[in-house]
């Protein structure tokens, strides 16, 4: 997963041992189509968001008490919702990635939480590539409220602020990014690669 969140997408694909089964091999599977989406295969993709589907409705397991079905779920939701706005479907993926919101907030407090990214960030991005500022700038907003300083938030939120002509505001935000990613080897564009 830590490889998808930093769009190491060459090395997912290299990976040639999955899990077994269960809640990690569907997050197996749901970084390798996020991989293929990436590398502008949708159809291979699909597939694997087929492979996340079932095993979030199959796998009974949990990890750390959160169940298979949630996991899943949420990344199930992630991918099928970039699906969507790689088709220019945009107002499929903001249903979609809407819905796995509730599933995400429905998690139960946990610490490391058992996923290392929001939902709300490629919502937040997606937003802002359709032009929907005062949304994305919401959901950057509700990000930060669960995760205080988190850069990926921060750099959205700031995206949103800009675009709205809000200067101050954004350069503020710019600066509180800056503090929080002063120690990254690696810098981003967007709040999702």
């Amino acid at each position: 997963m830590t490889l998808l969140r930093f769009g190491r997408f060459d090395e997912i694909l290299e990976l040639d041992n999955p899990p077994d089964g269960g809640i990690q091999r569907g997050f197996w599977d749901f970084a390798r189509g996020y991989a293929f989406l990436r590398h502008d295969d949708p159809n291979r993709a699909k597939f694997y968001l087929e492979k996340v589907k079932l095993a979030a409705e199959t796998t009974s397991g949990s990890f750390r008490g959160h169940s298979a079905a949630d996991l899943l779920g949420v990344v199930a939701g992630i991918l099928e919702g970039e699906i969507h706005r790689h088709h220019d479907e945009n107002e499929e993926a903001v249903e979609v990635l809407e819905a796995v919101i509730e599933i995400e907030d429905g998690l139960r407090y946990d610490e490391p939480e058992p996923l290392n990214f929001s939902a709300r960030h490629w919502l937040g991005d997606l937003l802002l590539e359709m032009e929907r500022y005062e949304e994305a700038e919401a959901v950057f907003e509700a990000a930060l409220e669960d995760h205080p300083m988190n850069g990926w938030s921060l750099f959205g939120l700031e995206a949103a602020l800009r675009a709205q002509d809000r200067s101050a505001e954004a350069d503020r935000v710019n600066k509180m990014f800056q503090e929080a990613w002063a120690r990254s080897d690696t810098w981003i564009a967007a709040a999702i690669f």
